[in-house]
């Protein structure tokens, strides 16, 4: 297996991703509103939105990922309406690091593929085998290939099976950093969030005009 490493963008938050690739995850692309309104909520949606508001991630276990330098940058916030994922970033830089479920009940991470080396990053992840929530996208979706839902679904099960059954189940870095007292999730307003859908819309706008 392989280890990949990932840092936020001024480098003060370093991390890896263990035995990444293959099975242990999956590289989708998701146009969901609510990975286009963090993006937004970070001003980084130039560099982690692609042409029609995709966010390029790798979805693998929580209990593979260390984040090795930077925890005390770690800040979280809930943009979801209904979808309450908790939104880790680097308060550094603004970096968007990873979304995973609270609870630990249903172990997941959805990390941004941008983060990760460059130099590697493709070999080891290999191309998005999905684009998920297409109906959000502006415009073309970039990435078009499709798995079925529920195949994503079984997919993400049997990986958390894994780590149920290994015990490895509550092992996150992230939700660590909420229990211990060092973040506190943010969870933005019914207006907060209308104004961050608004900006994504007129930057949608103003991209299609450009083109």
């Amino acid at each position: 297996m392989t280890d990949l490493h990932f840092q936020c963008r001024c480098g003060a938050v370093k991390g890896v991703a263990h035995d990444a690739g293959g099975s242990m995850g999956i590289r989708v692309v998701c146009y969901c509103a609510d990975c286009q309104a963090l993006a937004h909520f970070l001003n980084c949606e130039d560099e982690y939105l692609d042409a029609a508001g995709g966010s390029d991630i790798y979805q693998t276990s929580p209990s593979r990922l260390e984040i090795t330098e930077g925890v005390d940058r770690l800040q979280c916030v809930v943009v979801g309406r209904e979808a309450r994922l908790h939104r880790f970033y680097a308060s550094c830089c603004n970096t968007p690091l990873a979304n995973t479920i609270p609870g630990r009940k249903l172990p997941f991470a959805g990390t941004q593929v941008r983060n990760y080396d460059p130099a590697r990053r493709e070999d080891v992840f290999g191309a998005p085998k999905s684009a998920v929530f297409t109906d959000y996208a502006h415009g073309e979706p970039v990435t078009k290939k499709k798995i079925a839902t529920p195949f994503l679904v079984l997919d993400l099960m049997r990986r958390a099976a894994l780590e149920w059954m290994s015990g490895k189940s509550k092992k996150n870095v992230f939700l660590d950093a909420e229990d211990n007292g060092s973040v506190t999730p943010q969870i933005l307003t019914a207006d907060e969030r209308s104004r961050l859908d608004a900006r994504a819309a007129e930057n949608a706008r103003n991209r299609m005009a450009r083109a």
